[in-house]
Formats: C-alpha cells, sequence, structure tokens
C-alpha cells in the first residue's frame, strides 16, 4: 500500500493538473457577437479555416486559434412580409 505522504502528493498533483484543465478549458472558449459573424485563424501559421463560418454565440475553438475579425452579418428585411403594428396583412 502507497504512504500516506505519497498519497498526499498525488493528491496534490492531481488537484493541480485539473486546476490548469479548466483554466485552459476556459480560456479556449471564444466569443463571436450578436448579429456577426466571423472564421477562425490558426495564430501560428496565420492559415484560414474557410470551411466554417460562425454566427453569434460562444465557442470552443481551442487556444491556437482566433477570431481575425468579425462582420456584421445584414439581414435583408422583404416590405412585403413587414406587417406594421395596428394594420392587418
Amino acid at each position: 500500500m502507497a504512504s500516506s505522504g505519497a498519497l498526499k502528493c498525488a493528491c496534490v498533483i492531481l488537484t493541480i493538473l485539473t486546476g490548469i484543465g479548466i483554466i485552459l478549458f476556459a480560456v479556449s472558449i471564444h466569443t463571436v457577437q450578436y448579429n456577426h459573424i466571423a472564421i477562425v485563424q490558426n495564430k501560428f501559421n496565420k492559415s484560414i479555416d474557410e470551411t466554417r463560418i460562425y454566427q453569434s454565440g460562444r465557442y470552443l475553438i481551442g487556444l491556437t486559434s482566433k477570431w481575425p475579425n468579425q462582420v456584421p452579418h445584414l439581414s435583408k428585411l422583404d416590405p412585403a412580409n413587414h406587417v406594421r403594428p395596428g394594420r392587418r396583412k
């Protein structure tokens, strides 16, 4: 059986590793602002992933990625489908 000193050391190491894991996970979450779209860019080689476009929300994109820019997402309003208050269509 392990001695109490070795058990305490294992508990301390496990606690430290769990804390580091939680911090790294929290840092990996990035947010796209409301009514914006974004693409992911790798921080090291500056390549852009053109296969995914992210809309507003929170995403887990990792420590080595970032949003290079966020572009406002404009939606076109169709006046024919717009109903004014107090009027029926």
